[in-house]
């Protein structure tokens, strides 16, 4: 089975990749796709959307997919042979900075709802130094800064929802408004540039 969202393209290298596979036969019980994603009209390069590999061809008999809302996959039987195939698909991940941020709250609200169901007390270490270090990642070690604005959009993003997620998953957490969305966003930049600096 090849597994693909509606935002979701096969290139004309995986096509001809995937014909090859199965002209001879699957060597393998599922294969990686490299993803190829897009802010906009944008290809992302760089940063935390990049390189990014998926399993999305895979024998239905052999793997499953798991049923966590937050990052979803295929579970493999064990001893599940896994190959990569050359060629990608083209994700168009997110069309506006709005959508983005959306997106970021979503999951948020999941991870943190997760959290809360297993009974897990994120300290004030997760709730605003993981943030920080999120962004140093995706933005400077990961090279985001080349991908210009979009690239700091998505670390920017990147790191509200690291906060969240955790901020939200403490008992007890109130609900976030919008004010508090960009509020956060500003505390944490504002900690990364003065790491940046220092």
């Amino acid at each position: 089975i090849l597994s693909l969202d509606a935002d979701e393209r096969v290139s004309a290298q995986l096509a001809e990749a995937l014909r090859r596979v199965f002209a001879i036969g699957p060597a393998c019980d599922a294969y990686a796709i490299r993803f190829e994603n897009y802010f906009g009209v944008q290809r992302i390069r760089y940063g935390a959307w990049n390189p990014e590999w998926h399993v999305r061809l895979f024998d239905r008999r052999k793997c499953e997919w798991n049923s966590d809302e937050v990052h979803e996959g295929l579970r493999g039987a064990e001893g599940s042979r896994v190959g990569r195939l050359s060629g990608c698909i083209q994700h168009e991940t997110v069309r506006t900075q709005g959508e983005l941020e959306a997106k970021s709250r979503r999951y948020g609200k999941l991870f943190a709802a997760k959290l809360r169901r297993v009974g897990a007390e994120p300290g004030w270490t997760k709730v605003w130094l993981n943030p920080v270090w999120r962004f140093f990642r995706d933005y400077v070690v990961r090279l985001g800064f080349l991908d210009g604005r979009a690239g700091l959009a998505i670390a920017w993003e990147a790191a509200n929802y690291t906060h969240f997620k955790y901020r939200w998953g403490q008992p007890n957490a109130r609900a976030i408004r919008g004010g508090d969305w960009r509020a956060a966003g500003l505390a944490i930049s504002a900690a990364a540039a003065f790491v940046l600096a220092a």
